[in-house]
């Protein structure tokens, strides 16, 4: 409601997009408790809304494309060296694509200013936290520091948008 109501007093592309992003993240957390494959899905239409959204206001520069570039091949090097894990490429190929998109939200990210910048990174954050705990076999406080620092990700999504309208 916080973000609805930054982008309802200045009702920017932007605001409009991290808005329909942030209502994703919340049908996520339904929908992966039904089908891991559908709510994984929802959340990665979610971070390309991120990057939708940084796009509407400016297009990144080759420095953000090139680190985007850098950053996404360690991560698939990094599959690679862990390919044991996965039953099969098509396996591996979600994880790496999730990667991609999750590095691309962070990097885009940053010539937004420092608190998009910081939402964006508590995000990824909290998507480790969140892999971790399917992972592993994680105790009820990493669950919980996990749903934390994603709320905390989306209310600062919000708290951007909040202070854009009453800028």
């Amino acid at each position: 409601m916080y973000a609805y109501r930054g982008y309802q007093l200045n009702q920017t592309r932007f605001g409009l997009i991290i808005t329909l992003a942030i209502v994703l993240g919340l049908i996520v957390d339904v929908s992966i408790n039904i089908s891991f494959l559908a709510g994984g899905a929802v959340f990665l239409i979610g971070h390309l809304l991120y990057d939708f959204a940084f796009f509407s206001e400016q297009r990144p520069s080759g420095k953000q494309v090139v680190s985007w570039l850098v950053l996404t091949v360690l991560a698939g090097a990094a599959i690679y060296l862990f390919r044991n894990h996965f039953d099969s490429f098509l396996n591996a190929a979600g994880p790496f694509l999730y990667i991609s998109i999750l590095i691309s939200t962070v990097v885009f990210s940053w010539s937004h200013g420092k608190m998009v910048f910081a939402a964006a990174l508590i995000f990824a954050l909290s998507d480790c936290f969140m892999v971790g705990n399917m992972v592993f076999n994680s105790t009820i406080l990493l669950k919980i520091l996990a749903l934390l620092v994603y709320y905390g990700a989306l209310l600062l999504y919000g708290t951007v948008l909040w202070q854009r309208s009453t800028q």
